[in-house]
Order: C-alpha cells, then structure tokens, then sequence
C-alpha cells in the first residue's frame, strides 16, 4: 500500500509539472473575466466612498463654522473675529 501511494505522488507530480503551462493558460483565461467585474466594484466602491468623504468633510466645516460663530462675541464684525482668531493663532 505505501508502494502504490508513492507511486501515485510521484506520477501526479510528473503530470501537474508536464501540464503546468495549460493549467495556467486556462486558469488565467477562465480568471480574467471575475477580476474585470472585481476592478469595476472596486472603481464603483472608491467613487462612492470619496463622494461620502466630501459630503462628511462639508458638514464637519459647516458645524465648526456655525460653532465657532457661536462662540465669538456679538456685535463685533466679521474682520474683527477673524483678527481675533489670527492673534489667537
């Protein structure tokens, strides 16, 4: 029995090194057409991902902004709160 179980190994390894190329070949062939569809998710997936980064990146500035207008004193005019801020800075 172990005779007959090397002998298997052996000839499968000769067959998998003799068939390699075709075995590839095919592979590749069969493969190419599920990585398109993947790089085509993937593209859709990074478009919708930075269209959320720039809708959050726009609602993070108009809430510190809104804050921040908040926060200054009234009366004083739009000049003078940005001075203050530089001279804070």
């Amino acid at each position: 029995m172990g005779r007959g179980f090397m002998l298997g190994a052996i000839l499968g390894g000769v067959v998998v090194w003799l068939c390699r190329d075709a075995a590839l070949e095919y592979a590749e062939q069969r493969l190419r057409p599920a990585r398109l569809r993947a790089a085509d998710k993937l593209k859709v997936l990074q478009e919708k991902a930075e269209n959320l980064a720039d809708s959050a990146k726009e609602q993070i500035s108009a809430t510190l902004e809104n804050t921040r207008g908040a926060v200054l004193p009234r009366g004083e005019g739009e000049a003078a709160r940005h001075s203050r801020l530089r001279g804070a800075s």
